[in-house]
């Protein structure tokens, strides 16, 4: 069916939910609420941005729908998928899975960042990691801030049989200055966003008589 669905309530925990359908296909979409304007983002590869009505109800007449960017496609087993959008500081991150068919051939998370909605997107790799599980990347997924302000990304990682485990891996933000050539000497703003992967990561569900299931 070709269709996209927002359900919506005043009350998350006991109210009525409402839903609104959208035709056409949405694919893995994500919401983006920016001030008073609400975006959806969605695609595999082509990934395409849509204007909502702030009441999330319909598509904004004369509002944005076009491609906002093509992610990679050469040596890529699954292009970009299941945006997760967010602004932070003045930027724009847009937070996808992607499957390399060359490299290490496993899943990771890539994050794309601008200053500006439309672009242009600057392009890291922020976690590529299997955990010393079968080469299976831990990768899509959204990033959440606890009230003291720490930051944790909720990702999953295919174990076979047992289905797609969540992990919760902590994120830290650093801002570095990176000099390019040694004529011009302009000073470019990267950004570096660390997920790590370290004593500090838990992985949320794993029963003691499951975890080997799917071990050879």
């Amino acid at each position: 069916m070709q269709q996209f669905y927002i359900y919506t309530t005043k009350n998350l925990e006991a109210g009525d939910w409402n839903r609104v359908v959208f035709d056409g296909l949405y694919h893995d979409p994500s919401l983006l609420f920016d001030n008073d304007r609400l975006f959806v983002i969605y695609g595999n590869g082509d990934i395409r941005i849509t204007e909502l009505t702030p009441e999330a109800t319909k598509v904004k007449e004369n509002g944005i729908h076009r491609l906002l960017l093509s992610t990679a496609s050469k040596n890529i087993r699954l292009r970009c998928e299941g945006c997760h959008a967010y602004k932070r500081n003045g930027y724009y991150y847009l937070f996808f899975i992607e499957w390399p068919a060359d490299g290490n051939q496993r899943r990771r998370q890539i994050c794309y960042r601008s200053k500006d909605l439309l672009g242009p997107y600057e392009m890291r790799v922020v976690l590529d990691d299997d955990m010393g599980y079968h080469n299976k990347g831990i990768a899509q997924g959204g990033i959440v801030d606890t009230k003291e302000g720490r930051w944790f990304a909720l990702l999953f990682q295919d174990h076979d049989a047992v289905g797609r485990i969540p992990h919760l891996v902590p994120v830290s933000w650093r801002m570095i200055g990176l000099y390019l050539g040694p004529v011009e000497r302009y000073q470019v703003n990267l950004f570096l966003l660390c997920l790590k992967l370290n004593k500090r990561h838990w992985l949320l569900v794993m029963s003691s008589n499951m975890k080997r299931i799917n071990w050879p």
